[in-house]
């Protein structure tokens, strides 16, 4: 997933277990995206270890596409 402070150029990415380790001030607006789930924001408050748990979209994932040209 993608992790990064909304407004600024501050970024990271989670590793295969989903960690990610980020510089944040009080105040500052974290966001999580991720192909397939929905953003997730959330405003940094005093914590330095935190759980998060992402829900899917609505829209499926298709695992093959196929392309079928008009005869």
């Amino acid at each position: 997933a993608n992790v990064f402070i909304k407004g600024t150029k501050t970024q990271n990415h989670t590793n295969f277990n989903g960690e990610f380790s980020i510089e944040a001030k009080k105040g500052d607006i974290l966001v999580i995206s991720s192909i397939g789930y929905k953003n997730l924001e959330f405003k940094i408050r005093n914590k330095l270890n935190i759980s998060i748990a992402m829900k899917k979209n609505d829209v499926e994932l298709l695992g093959e596409v196929s392309i079928v040209r008009p005869e």
